[in-house]
């Protein structure tokens, strides 16, 4: 795992870290409207847990199909 982070550029490992800032964020505020909605803890990890599975298969998707993002040269 480390291989691939060593290979990043300090621009690279910014965005990275920031990436995750704003997963954790939108987790913790995620987390935080459920709760207020009502909705059991139990349930909302459970439905964090399926929308992290969707992501990853479509990544998984994007890298199989090479498919790149618009701005990357």
């Amino acid at each position: 795992m480390r291989k691939w982070f060593d290979r990043l550029d300090k621009k690279q490992k910014i965005e990275l870290y920031r990436t995750i800032s704003w997963s954790a964020g939108s987790l913790g505020a995620g987390l935080g409207g459920a709760n207020a909605a009502g909705i059991g803890l139990g349930t909302t990890i459970f439905a964090w847990a399926i929308f992290g599975i969707i992501i990853f298969i479509i990544f998984r998707v994007f890298k199989i199909l090479n498919i790149k993002h618009p701005f990357e040269k």
